[in-house]
């Protein structure tokens, strides 16, 4: 679990630059944790997000700096992924996120059965709420 932070150890005994710590950290750990975070997080179980909230706060004791939580990972890329969903009119999914007439909150998605009801979409769409109107 802990080796992901193999090198980070090694440049933290080398006492490099807290600087270039932070940058390894985001380069490489961040990066591996963060990737494609907005459809596996919401069906992420507390057994699996124990061992990656771990890594991320010692990742931010060998480096001296708290490192942001794993949620607010996910909150900023799905947002990021919406305005881009949003803005972008060729997406294939631009038309299924469209704004109600008050302009206030983002249309409900229609299913044809009970079982695409997931909570990846439920977590996406609140978040999309909160996306600014162009």
């Amino acid at each position: 679990m802990f080796s992901s932070l193999f090198f980070l150890r090694k440049l933290s005994r080398l006492r490099v630059l807290q600087s270039v710590l932070t940058a390894f950290y985001k380069c490489f750990t961040e990066s591996v944790i963060t990737f494609n975070i907005s459809a596996w997080f919401g069906s992420l179980y507390n057994i699996h997000h124990n061992p990656l909230t771990k890594i991320i706060t010692m990742s931010g004791k060998l480096i001296g700096v708290e490192q942001e939580p794993l949620t607010s990972f996910y909150n900023r890329r799905t947002k990021l992924k919406g305005t881009r969903l949003a803005s972008d009119t060729t997406h294939i999914l631009h038309s299924q996120y469209s704004l109600l007439p008050s302009g206030q909150r983002h249309r409900s998605l229609t299913y044809r059965t009970r079982r695409v009801l997931v909570k990846n979409s439920g977590q996406f769409r609140w978040t999309l709420f909160s996306i600014p109107t162009f």
